[in-house]
């Protein structure tokens, strides 16, 4: 969810995929292959969006 909301808030998706990020990891299964995956494609996904502007990543954690 936090994921589609920063597609369309681009203003604030570094903010919003960072806290998605926080929410995966403490999850109770956030150990399970589909976790990491996901926790994966969301730093990827991170990673793309300050790549596009040219910035520096927030630091997550």
């Amino acid at each position: 969810m936090l994921g589609r909301l920063a597609d369309d808030r681009p203003e604030s998706s570094e903010v919003l995929l960072a806290e998605a990020i926080r929410w995966i990891s403490r999850a109770s299964d956030a150990t399970s292959p589909a976790a990491i995956g996901l926790i994966t494609d969301t730093l990827n996904r991170h990673q793309r969006l300050a790549a596009r502007r040219g910035g520096d990543s927030v630091t997550v954690g």
